[in-house]
């Protein structure tokens, strides 16, 4: 049982790996893996810990995104201002299907 335990420990882990390594942005994977590598040692603690490391990671990286794309947007609109393509972008844009 414990060859099987670190077979499958190892190979979730190389996996895990290979995913990230190559920027595959497949987080269930890895959420998945933490829950797989909890039950598999039978330590319902140390699964909720790897949970929790993932998520908070996972929306560490989404805030970093976001604002990444946030800028991009943000300079492409000031080009198209300044290029007289559109008018001034407003400060709040009211949009009806969420206020309502």
């Amino acid at each position: 049982m414990k060859v099987l335990r670190r077979f499958f420990h190892t190979t979730c882990r190389q996996m895990a790996d290979k995913l990230y390594s190559t920027q595959v942005p497949i987080s269930m994977i890895g959420l998945t893996g933490a829950i797989f590598c909890g039950l598999l040692h039978n330590d319902m603690g140390n699964m909720e810990n790897r949970i929790n490391n993932h998520l908070q990671g996972l929306e560490t990286r989404m805030d970093t995104r976001f604002a990444a794309i946030d800028s991009r947007m943000d300079a492409f609109y000031q080009i198209l201002v300044e290029k007289k393509h559109v008018a001034e972008k407003p400060d709040a844009v009211e949009n009806p299907a969420i206020a309502g």
